[in-house]
């Protein structure tokens, strides 16, 4: 099984900012990568730094 891991660190605003800005990135992720058009986000690490949040998302078939 591969796995195709997207890590990026996003402005914490509120939750609801965070949670669209996840959605967007995947919806954006999917898009520009063709072989992840066929892929389900699996799960996702969130990891809160001094001013961001770290945001680690896992696709799989």
């Amino acid at each position: 099984m591969s796995l195709f891991v997207y890590e990026t660190d996003l402005d914490y605003e509120s939750s609801n900012k965070l949670l669209l800005e996840i959605r967007q990135t995947v919806s954006q992720l999917k898009s520009s990568h063709p072989k992840l058009r066929h892929c389900s986000l699996a799960n996702v690490s969130v990891k809160k730094r001094k001013a961001t949040v770290n945001v680690t998302l896992f696709f799989q078939p």
